[in-house]
């Protein structure tokens, strides 16, 4: 009789622990699908200075990887360059 009380007591832990996680999945879920709110209601306004028809920057893809040194110029002059500027 100790023994069933025990597993239905551990039972009842386990789905107590699980609980935390299935909302978490759940709120997860939630805010993945929903819009953000900036352009859910078109909030925002859009300004364009100058002649859009002569804009030309050429950009190329590229990729840093950084992290611990203190000598990342060069790093960031080449991530400028492929930026466009």
């Amino acid at each position: 009789m100790i023994r069933r009380a025990a597993v239905a007591r551990n039972r009842g832990a386990a789905a107590t622990a699980t609980l935390p996680i299935l909302a978490a999945a759940v709120l997860i879920a939630v805010l993945a699908i929903a819009p953000p709110p900036a352009f859910a209601g078109g909030g925002y306004e859009h300004t364009l200075v100058g002649n859009a028809a002569d804009v030309a920057m050429p950009v190329a893809a590229g990729l840093a990887l950084m992290g611990g040194g203190t000598d990342v110029d060069d790093a960031f002059r080449w991530m400028i360059a492929k930026s466009g500027g």
